[in-house]
């Protein structure tokens, strides 16, 4: 009998009881969560505006704190706190601005400088597919504008985490098909995705779990997708 080994994507993001407190309006986001995502696996974050959707991912990029618990993402071969590896998780928002004195065109050539293993090819097909214009500057971006930028960043650094704050609710339905279409590529089989978002239809057909964030109504749940 021959045994035959199986490679299982790598775990990517382990959140460990999970607390996160507002103090001034004397309620918890989130309490106690546990969320464990393994590369490849695409998370979709559900809830009302309060849930603590926006606070999670935040957490997990690192830009606020937990009042307990931790969070880990993958970097090289072991774990580490978010705030040690920044290159590791990108986080794309609704609320990013750039300088509003760059153009798009001297943001990606800054980008394409500055990092190590910059995609030049995929930096031109992405640019293309999102019918970005290079010259805009940065100062007259509309949102949808903004959120493909950043992701033109975060896949052509090739970060291994990407959280989506809302994004693509501001996408045209095209530009949603086309990133889509890329993070399906081979190349990204092993990237981890988390959707952020009120509207479950943006990512219905993508993602692979859902994680329902109740805030102060009940108890967040994570359920896995099975497809036929």
């Amino acid at each position: 009998m021959t045994e035959r080994s199986i490679s299982l994507p790598p775990r990517i993001l382990e959140v460990v009881n999970a607390t996160k407190r507002i103090p001034a309006g004397g309620w918890t986001a989130f309490g106690g969560l546990v969320l464990l995502l393994n590369g490849g696996e695409r998370l979709a974050v559900l809830g009302d505006s309060g849930a603590g959707r926006t606070l999670l991912l935040q957490a997990v990029a690192g830009i606020v704190p937990l009042d307990e618990g931790r969070v880990r993402v993958r970097h090289g071969a072991g774990m580490v706190d978010p705030a040690r590896a920044p290159e590791t998780v990108a986080y794309v928002s609704l609320g990013c601005t750039f300088y509003p004195f760059l153009t798009i065109h001297e943001v990606i050539v800054l980008a394409r400088k500055l990092v190590r293993g910059w995609d030049a090819p995929l930096e031109s097909e992405l640019v293309r597919g999102f019918k970005i214009i290079g010259d805009r500057s940065c100062g007259a971006l509309s949102p949808g504008e903004c959120v493909m930028l950043q992701l033109i960043l975060a896949l052509c650094r090739g970060s291994s985490l990407i959280l989506i704050d809302d994004g693509l609710s501001v996408l045209h339905p095209e530009s949603v098909e086309f990133f889509f279409k890329v993070i399906k590529r081979p190349r990204f089989r092993e990237t981890g995705l988390v959707f952020a978002t009120q509207n479950f239809g943006h990512v219905s057909g993508f993602a692979t779990a859902t994680l329902t964030l109740h805030g102060t109504a009940g108890i967040d749940r994570m359920e896995a997708i099975r497809r036929g």
